[in-house]
């Protein structure tokens, strides 16, 4: 007896798989007070014994980034006024980013209780995640507009660009 005798065949696709992936975001994303309403409560349980609560992360980003534009404007000579508005929405950009993902590998682990408990699409665990994250990113914008207050910054049509990027960014999280 071969090799090629003793295996099987692989079996078709079954688009019905993806099919059953999209009927749940699509669902998920129908249960937005659902999934608003426990992003919006896990800011207010992680924070709630904090004075500031969730703007404790939008201070502690400003001094890090008034550090950083500090320290790297005289490491790399730059202008710290020129300098600084692009370090703070870099930075700023980044850790929304890298919170998306790093919270996005484990969203059904740390759901996964709730997943047990009650029957609802799975996709509102990740809604639920990508909103936590946008209302930090919210937090955090305060920052940079302080920024444009102070610092005198060119905003041109092509700054509202960033917000379709944003999205796509939100869309790839999902």
């Amino acid at each position: 007896m071969t090799t090629i005798d003793t295996t099987q065949p692989v079996p078709a696709r079954r688009p019905w798989l993806v099919s059953a992936a999209v009927a749940d975001l699509v669902d998920g994303l129908g249960r937005w007070e659902l999934w608003s309403t426990l992003g919006w409560h896990d800011i207010r349980q992680r924070y709630r014994r904090s004075v500031v609560g969730p703007f404790w992360l939008t201070l502690s980003m400003g001094m890090m980034i008034s550090g950083l534009a500090y320290l790297y404007g005289g490491v790399f000579g730059q202008d710290v006024s020129t300098y600084f508005p692009y370090l703070a929405l870099g930075m700023i950009i980044f850790t929304f980013i890298s919170s998306l993902i790093t919270e996005g590998s484990g969203t059904f682990v740390v759901a996964g209780p709730a997943i047990v408990k009650m029957k609802a699409p799975l996709s509102i665990y990740i809604y639920q995640m990508i909103t936590r994250n946008i209302i930090i990113l919210a937090h955090n914008a305060l920052i940079f507009v302080a920024i444009l207050f102070f610092v005198k910054v060119d905003l041109g049509w092509n700054s509202f660009l960033s917000v379709l990027g944003l999205l796509l960014v939100v869309a790839v999280g999902v």
